[in-house]
């Protein structure tokens, strides 16, 4: 696998770390994200997100969020839209490694059953 690029939003104490990694024959792309998803954050996620679906022909984007300490709801929307977005272009997307309480926020607002989580 190869780094792409990476994103850095707005500060050091809340913010969100974006890591692109790309495998060499462009059937998988894992976006590593480390921080909070939220609404300061969206925008990093969802550009991260585009960009990566823009830039590689993957069949699978992969959202590694082992890294996410926090993540409001204005971050379950982000990632619901990329979910969707994906399945649109064809591409399939999922969540992996969250964190008990993100797991428990996908639960509680019924995302749980749209986003396609694993590990955690």
């Amino acid at each position: 696998m190869s780094v792409f690029w990476s994103t850095v939003s707005q500060g050091m104490d809340d913010g969100l770390t974006a890591i692109v990694v790309a495998a060499p024959d462009g059937g998988e792309v894992t976006i590593k994200l480390c921080g909070s998803i939220d609404r300061q954050s969206c925008a990093i996620v969802s550009e991260t997100f585009l960009g990566a679906l823009a830039d590689h022909a993957a069949e699978r984007i992969v959202l590694d969020v082992a890294g996410v300490d926090f993540c409001d709801v204005a971050g379950v929307r982000v990632l619901v839209a990329a979910h969707r977005h994906a399945a649109a272009c064809g591409v399939t997307c999922s969540i992996v490694n969250p964190r008990e309480h993100i797991r428990w926020l996908f639960g509680a607002m019924g995302t749980a059953a749209v986003l396609e989580v694993a590990g955690g």
